[in-house]
Order: structure tokens, then sequence, then C-alpha cells
């Protein structure tokens, strides 16, 4: 393929790349944005795979209980059909005398009666 240059036609293998420096842009930089300081949601993950944010509320009678803003009140979720909870939030929870603490090999602790 040919080119006109300067009223000549050249080659295109003959034709040495031009290098700029100058920094061009196709529109105005972008703002940054601010990272917003919001909580991570709770992820339950189910043993076929499915997940769904929300808040873990506890465990009751083989029931996971669930909170998620689609739902009026927390469900009830089978135990035995989940397969991990990742909790995001931490809550602080005065222990009583009955109470009891489970210490988790990853580090985490579970407090319950």
């Amino acid at each position: 393929m040919f080119i006109n240059a300067e009223d000549k036609l050249l080659a295109l293998d003959e034709v040495s790349p031009s290098k700029s420096y100058d920094v061009s842009r196709s529109s105005e930089p972008s703002q940054p944005v601010e990272k917003k300081s919001e909580k991570r949601p709770d992820r339950l993950k189910f043993l076929n795979g499915d997940s769904i944010s929300g808040q873990f509320r506890g465990i009751t009678d083989g029931y996971l209980l669930w909170r998620h803003p689609s739902f009026s009140e927390p469900v009830q979720v089978v135990a035995k059909d989940v397969s991990s909870i990742q909790l995001e939030t931490a809550q602080s929870i005065d222990s009583g005398p009955e109470d009891c603490v489970v210490s988790l090999v990853s580090g985490g602790r579970l407090n319950g009666k």
C-alpha cells in the first residue's frame, strides 16, 4: 500500500513511525471517586453454589436465620443446605455467665447460649 506524503508516493515500510510524548485525551479526566465507608454484607453460600448477601442472625433448631432487605422478616434456611457463611459485620456481644464461645480454626469466634 502506498501513501502520499508531501507529494511523494512512499511505501508504508519506508515510513518510520512518529513518536509523541504529549499526553492525548479524547475526554476530560474523570474526577476521583470517594470510597463509601459502608459495611459489606455477610454472604450465605449454599451447597449448590448459589449465594445471597444479607445479615446472619443466628441458628435455631437446625435453621439459620438470615436477614435480607427483600424480606420483611428474617428467613429460615435449612442449615444442612449451607456450604459456608462469610461474616463481614463485626458485632459486639455482651456475654453473660451462661453464654459459650466457639473458637474457629480461622481465628473467628462464635458466641451463643
